[in-house]
Parts: C-alpha cells; structure tokens; sequence
C-alpha cells in the first residue's frame, strides 16, 4: 500500500482458493487476511489517499480507498486498544481519579484511647467518580475502587482484591476517602467489621477483622494515601502501555503479557 503517494506499508498474509464464495454468475470473492500492528492502523486512518497493489499466485490487483474505507479504518484505529487491551482504558481513568482524590483534603479525625491503637484496612483505593461508575456500568457514582491489597492485611484475609468495589464500612456508606479515615478511626481495635463490596456487578460482604496496626498515623492525620495512590497509578498505566507495545509488536505472547501485567499489578 502506498499512503499519499509516498510511504510504502507492505502486508503479507495468506489467501485461498478453497476460501471461495461465488456471488454471481460473473463475480467470485475470495477471502484473504492482512494483519495490521496499531501503528500501521494509525497511519493508515490518517491518509489521505491510499493505493493498493495486491498480487497473488496468478494476478495482480490495483485500486485506491474508497471513502468508508478510511472511515472503518479510522473507527478501528480508535477502538482497538479498548478491544484488545481493555485494562488501559480503566487505569487511565483511575490516575484521574486518583489525581483529583489528591487535591481533596479530609477533615482530621479524632480517635479515642479507650479504643486502642489505630487500625488499618491494607488497600490503596480510589473514589469511584461519573467516569468510572459509566465505564462499570454502575448505576452512579458510589463506593471506592480497589487499586491494590497489600499482602498479609486484614483486607487480603477477608477475601478483598483489587478490581472490588467497597460500597459500605459497618453502617458507613463509602462515597469518598474521607469516609473510609473517619470509620476507621472510629473502629476498635480487634473488631470484626461487614464490609459491603461489588465484584463483577455482584454483591458480597467480607467480614474484615481490624487488628492494630503500629504503622498506621495517629488520629490527628489520616493515612497518607490520595498522593501516593495517583503517582503509583500512573507507574501502573506506564508499565502495562509499554508493556502493550511489546505484544503488539509480537515480542510477548498473550500468556506473557498476562503474567507480566499480573506481576506489574500486585508489585507496585
């Protein structure tokens, strides 16, 4: 293919005769498969004229675009990566999220002595805004998304994973961070706490037993969280994009992808 009369993009791929339709008694179609990487998409939905030159064991065939050619060419190029790579769309929007968690404050929470050392849940999470709910397909904006667990927490032995959405703490509805700093600091140490979650759409309830935590600030401050959360998404969506350059350009396997994304989520 030639693009504007100048760049050369050239395909190879297989066609068959037994992959052979007759559509009339004077025309015959016959299928034959180009793969395209994204790159070569992207340049191709922004020609503005592309020839085409096609040869096969027993003939030759030219031609030039027609104009819905470019239109499917241009659709294509915008919704592959959501097609073959649907986790980029979803962690983009939580490093917005996340950053605008970050430029909201909480109101200090108090902890009483008699209830013991302060408590800690052991996830990163970030607040569920419009974006988000409509990508989920949520009916509105509600809850706290899990972005991580950390390994050995009260949150990872009651069953909580990252991709869960934490809807309610005790009789606490969770519509932001603050929500969460404020129920915690109001939590004994050592109780068992229901917590209401959404997974894949589906409600469940992790019985979440909250033991001190040395680590955790004092009442006066909340966990520093909001900060960190937007810098380590955004580590998260750097490392899986160049990660998706990788198998786009066939260095990784789909299995290897999938094993190097898993590694790049629970690390981080």
């Amino acid at each position: 293919m030639k693009l504007d009369g100048a760049e050369m993009i050239t395909l190879t791929g297989p066609g068959s005769s037994k992959a052979r339709t007759v559509i009339g008694t004077d025309m015959l179609a016959e299928n034959a498969l180009w793969p395209l990487s994204q790159a070569q998409l992207d340049r191709l939905a922004h020609a503005k004229k592309v020839e085409f030159r096609i040869v096969g064991d027993q003939q030759i065939l030219t031609g030039e675009w027609k104009q819905h050619i470019f239109k499917d060419a241009a659709y294509f190029a915008a919704e592959a990566p959501k097609i073959l790579h649907p986790e980029a769309p979803l962690v983009a929007m939580l490093v917005d999220a996340a950053k605008t968690q970050s430029r909201r404050s909480c109101a200090p929470t108090a902890r009483a002595p008699s209830l013991g050392p302060p408590v800690r849940l052991g996830v990163n999470m970030v607040a569920v805004n419009k974006p988000l709910a409509d990508f989920l397909h949520m009916p509105a904006p509600q809850g706290m998304f899990v972005a991580k667990v950390t390994p050995g927490s009260a949150a990872e032995a009651a069953g909580i994973k990252p991709g869960d959405i934490l809807m309610r703490f005790g009789e606490t509805d969770l519509m932001s961070q603050c929500d969460l700093f404020a129920a915690l600091a109001a939590t004994p140490s050592g109780s068992t706490i229901p917590i209401t979650a959404l997974r894949e759409n589906s409600s469940w309830v992790a019985n979440v037993k909250l033991q001190a935590d040395a680590t955790t600030q004092t009442a006066q401050a909340p966990p520093p969280g909001p900060p960190a959360d937007a810098a380590r998404l955004t580590d998260i969506y750097t490392a899986l994009t160049k990660l998706d350059e990788l198998r786009r350009k066939g260095i990784l396997t789909d299995a290897e992808f999938e094993a190097q994304k898993q590694k790049i989520l629970n690390s981080k």
